[in-house]
């Protein structure tokens, strides 16, 4: 957990989500410097038996699988690969606009940005989510770019060529 993921405004999303959603939950996966004052500040909002704190995994897509909604509301950000991987599973996601996930447009993706409140947040995350099946979503990741196997042939000829020209 790092500080440009945003995750002080994240819990103030949640508060207000729960004021809608009462059964919401917060699953944070990951571990980092910023834990201790995450889980504080969580405590101040009253909301520390409203979120699951899983930490580092190698089974992403396991835990990917039991969430509704996968959000990111980061202040800057490269290529999350963690937003890929929501979309892969068919899970709807919500970041920020300073986020480009590099996914073709689809309709798993809602960017928001941070000048809106935490309360506009809620309200446009829980609109997102309703009523939606999981779906494959094996093509729109090969249309973005980001199948390994053609990635990988992709390589190899880049490869191949370098080694030609020699």
């Amino acid at each position: 957990m790092i500080e440009m993921k945003n995750h002080s405004f994240l819990l103030e999303v949640l508060k207000e989500i729960l004021k809608i959603q009462l059964n919401a939950k917060l699953l944070l996966v990951g571990d980092g410097p910023y834990k201790e004052a995450i889980q504080k500040k969580a405590e101040e909002l009253k909301l520390q038996n409203d979120i699951i704190y899983y930490g580092v995994t190698d089974k992403v897509n396991e835990v990917l699988q039991v969430m509704d909604v996968f959000i990111l509301p980061s202040l800057y950000e490269g290529v999350p690969l963690t937003v890929i991987e929501a979309a892969a599973s068919g899970l709807k996601y919500v970041i920020s606009d300073t986020i480009n996930s590099h996914l073709a447009k689809n309709e798993l993706e809602l960017k928001l940005s941070l000048q809106l409140t935490a309360k506009e947040w809620a309200e446009k995350i829980l609109n997102h989510t309703k009523e939606y099946n999981r779906m494959n979503q094996k093509e729109l990741i090969e249309n973005s770019g980001f199948d390994i196997k053609k990635q990988t042939l992709l390589l190899e000829k880049i490869y191949k060529d370098i080694l030609q020209g020699e």
